[in-house]
């Protein structure tokens, strides 16, 4: 759950837990355009009301993991007791949050010195106007398991 399904990020967060849901016999649903507290306890009350309602959600980003933490607890919903949370983006008050949520971490330091290396590979390497060159790097990520994550009730 989360938004901008054209950002490569994004996309990228969405096919691995696809895939790694896919292999343990699980058949996950995506929901995007959820860019508001608003709009994330809307879309909340709509899977509430589904009769195979899930047990677990997975945001794919901090600030959607605090709009759903704030539609979980506003319509009375225990976390991880009836469901389970787990976001992507760790932060500082994660640990905190009663329950404490559990999140997948990447280092924006690290991202920051990657990002700074690769722009200034470009501007020595290109004696004309920059050119876009694509490039992919990927960064280890960590899963922080704190109590949001389970177990949850199966009900």
């Amino acid at each position: 759950m989360g938004y901008d399904e054209h950002s490569y990020t994004i996309h990228e967060r969405v096919t691995g837990f696809t895939h790694r849901m896919n292999l343990a016999g699980l058949m996950p649903h995506t929901a995007f355009g959820l860019n508001t507290r608003e709009e994330v306890h809307a879309w909340l009350g709509k899977l509430m009301a589904t009769p195979n309602r899930p047990t677990a959600i997975f945001s794919l980003n901090h600030r959607t993991s605090m709009f759903m933490l704030q539609a979980l607890s506003e319509r009375r919903i225990r976390i991880p007791d009836e469901m389970a949370l787990v976001g992507f983006d760790d932060f500082d008050l994660a640990t905190v949050l009663s329950p404490p949520l559990t999140t997948v971490a990447q280092s924006p330091a690290e991202l920051a010195r990657r990002a700074m290396d690769l722009l200034l590979m470009r501007i020595q390497t290109l004696p004309g106007p920059a050119q876009s060159v694509p490039a992919k790097i990927l960064l280890p990520v960590k899963l922080m398991v704190r109590a949001s994550g389970g177990p949850h009730a199966t009900n």
